[in-house]
């Protein structure tokens, strides 16, 4: 290949170096990196030095959007994750709750059953005092033996019914406190349940939030270095008068940032 006519290189290069690449720096997770610059550059070694540096930054650049990436990823399946515990969480509070509905009504079934019964006791009570005393305020001569002994059967009645009546008390106070304990413990499988996913998803979200600015940064931190390295190798085209090889990083990084533009990031 014909190397350019003096004039025209001459021209080339002042426009070149006119327009010098300024020190840029580059913030990566491993620290900051800087960017040569390049104003006063007349050896072709320079260039290619500064090339090398430059292709160094895309490469940590790159491994850091891979990063981000990567989180971003384990943070999208743990959001899905979180929506199927959740619906676990909410199908197995269902469940159990449904438990405890029925266990509750029973419960209060049985409760009521209760009340009726010693309410009516409290009525035979106060009956058979009220046809006692009667029967007691007459003097024992006048009193009719027959009513006595239905007074007496009715008061072992009711003995025997006070004491059937105790051992229902006793049985619905143990009821009683099952069921309280019953709904103590679902409350707090539906608050350790919700505060267990809200933590999840706190996380996640944070993640998410911390990868996306990653990315954002990563992407742009790229297209910082993928521009100084286009300028420095035309340049250096510019001085030597002859084509360059093919750059890999170059090429990957610039394939880098056609996906982003592809995928919104």
């Amino acid at each position: 290949m014909s190397r350019m006519p003096s004039t025209l290189l001459a021209l080339a290069l002042a426009l070149a170096f006119s327009a010098p690449v300024c020190a840029q720096q580059v913030v990566t997770s491993k620290g900051v990196r800087t960017l040569t610059r390049t104003e006063g550059f007349k050896a072709e070694i320079e260039y290619r030095q500064a090339e090398r540096v430059a292709s160094d930054i895309a490469l940590a650049v790159l491994q850091d959007i891979a990063n981000a990436e990567s989180t971003r990823g384990a943070a999208s399946g743990q959001a899905t994750s979180i929506t199927d515990q959740n619906k676990k969480a909410n199908a197995d509070y269902t469940t159990a709750k449904a438990a405890f509905d029925t266990m509750d009504q029973g419960y209060k079934a049985r409760l009521a059953d209760f009340e009726r019964q010693q309410a009516a006791f409290v009525q035979d009570v106060q009956n058979q005092h009220s046809q006692a005393a009667v029967l007691e305020a007459l003097p024992s001569a006048q009193r009719d033996h027959n009513e006595v002994v239905r007074m007496n059967d009715w008061a072992a009645k009711i003995a025997t019914n006070r004491t059937q009546l105790e051992g229902q008390r006793t049985a619905l106070l143990a009821d009683h406190d099952r069921v309280e304990a019953e709904r103590a413990r679902l409350a707090k499988q539906k608050a350790d349940a919700e505060g267990s996913l809200r933590g999840q998803r706190d996380t996640t979200v944070s993640q998410m939030g911390t990868a996306k600015s990653q990315l954002k940064t990563g992407y742009d931190n790229l297209r910082v270095v993928v521009d100084y390295i286009k300028r420095v190798r035309a340049q250096q085209q510019t001085l030597t008068g002859k084509p360059l090889g093919r750059s890999g990083i170059l090429e990957q990084a610039e394939t880098k940032l056609k996906t982003r533009s592809t995928s919104g990031v």
